[in-house]
């Protein structure tokens, strides 16, 4: 039943300017909650100046047939100090890994969504359209979609924090796939942040990052945006100098440039793994361990045995327990990184407790969390190798290949 409801954010209709504040004001007009006048008054008075100045942002629910408000729910961001003195040790650690503490008082800070308004309309021409728990529920679905959407912001933090580490300086454009429509991240955040293919297609690109997504468990040609996808990195052939694809955009890119079949595990791969470098002469690994730490996240894999049997690519590094991790192609112009290098402290934390809330009962990651303890702080113990990998990413394949003339043949120029 809740999914028959329409949620619309009103800072859509604000940005129309005077012409959406108009009709918001004549929205709300027909809302009336007697039982708490404070709800009402907020609606019609303070919600828009207060979503224009990122205080909060309130959310109208509209009925199945899209002609009545039937309730709104106001978020905001709430601080929060905990004082953990009569806490367990166990509930300490929990609260430690998602908050700051204070040096001077112990106290710790974290940032929390508050529904600090929820109201139903009480007008007696909408009736008993939504009950309190729907409305409720709606409110606290919403609040979901907006954590999940702050992952992918991460992700995106993420990556642009594993290219910072090196003296060039990088001018990053976010690349969309106009033919799919996201369900966790909001219209205005693409928008304002990314570009379609068709509005790149006629640049050149010193480098390319193809990123994974969660669609691994579909074939390829079953992914909705697949066309595109296989344009683009056809594309990035004659414009971009070189493309390092991660996770699942390894496994797509192996397929359409090599034809390297993918493969289900018997169950999701979650984890830290022991690396070995299996060719040293190679630039992308120096300075690299003899054995290094990664962290790999996925149900399925490229196929080992073609990986291995095509002579047109490199692996430059693998593991007993996770497999092949990074492959070479086509000289350095393709790069193909099997786990997610980029992943910060608590992603895999995140993505493990993401899937126990969904009752998948996933495995515990793998040399992740001290002594298997899921309350304790996960050990980092890949960012030296990120750092590493990029870096030299940057700098061997990207910067001292690229030509000076962006318009010239790639094929002058080889690592």
């Amino acid at each position: 039943m809740e999914d028959d409801f329409l949620v619309l954010n009103i800072r859509e209709y604000i940005k129309m300017g005077k012409a959406g504040e108009d009709m918001l004001r004549q929205v709300f007009s027909s809302f009336k909650c007697e039982k708490n006048l404070d709800v009402e008054s907020f609606l019609t008075e303070q919600s828009i100046d207060f979503t224009k100045k990122n205080q909060s942002v309130t959310y109208i629910v509209i009925s199945p047939d899209k002609n009545n408000i039937v309730g709104y729910f106001t978020i905001t961001i709430k601080p929060i100090t905990v004082n953990t003195d009569e806490f367990s040790n166990t509930v300490r650690r929990k609260i430690a890994r998602v908050s700051e503490q204070n040096s001077d008082n112990g106290k710790y800070s974290l940032s929390a969504y508050l529904i600090a308004q929820l109201g139903k309309n009480y007008d007696d021409s909408i009736g008993n359209t939504i009950s309190g728990d729907n409305l409720l529920s709606i409110a606290l679905g919403k609040v979901k979609e907006l954590q999940y959407m702050a992952r992918k912001q991460d992700t995106e933090l993420q990556l642009l924090r594993g290219l910072s580490n090196t003296p060039l300086q990088i001018d990053v454009t976010f690349l969309q796939m106009s033919s799919h429509v996201s369900k966790n991240t909001s219209a205005s955040h693409i928008k304002k942040f990314y570009q379609t293919f068709e509005e790149i297609k006629n640049n050149n690109y010193d480098g390319m990052i193809i990123t994974g997504a969660p669609v691994e468990k579909l074939e390829f040609e079953e992914v909705n945006y697949w066309d595109e996808l296989i344009t683009v990195m056809e594309w990035s052939k004659k414009h971009v100098t070189s493309t390092i694809h991660i996770c699942w955009g390894a496994q797509a890119g192996l397929y359409y440039h090599y034809g390297i079949k993918k493969e289900l595990l018997p169950k999701k791969l979650s984890g830290v793994y022991k690396h070995r470098v299996m060719n040293r002469k190679e630039p992308l690994v120096r300075g690299f361990d003899d054995v290094f730490m990664a962290p790999h996240s996925r149900y399925t894999q490229a196929s080992r045995q073609q990986i291995l049997d095509n002579p047109r690519l490199k692996v430059l590094a693998d593991s007993d327990e996770a497999g092949i991790y990074i492959v070479l192609g086509d000289g350095g112009k393709e790069i193909f990184v099997m786990g997610h290098p980029e992943y910060d402290r608590l992603t895999l934390d995140q993505e493990y407790k993401r899937d126990i809330d969904k009752g998948i009962e996933p495995d515990l990651p793998v040399n992740y969390y001290p002594d298997d303890d899921c309350n304790r702080k996960p050990l980092l113990s890949w960012r030296s190798h990120a750092n590493n990998l990029y870096t030299n990413w940057l700098n061997y394949y990207v910067y001292q290949i690229t030509p000076y003339d962006l318009n010239e043949s790639y094929d002058n120029y080889c690592i």
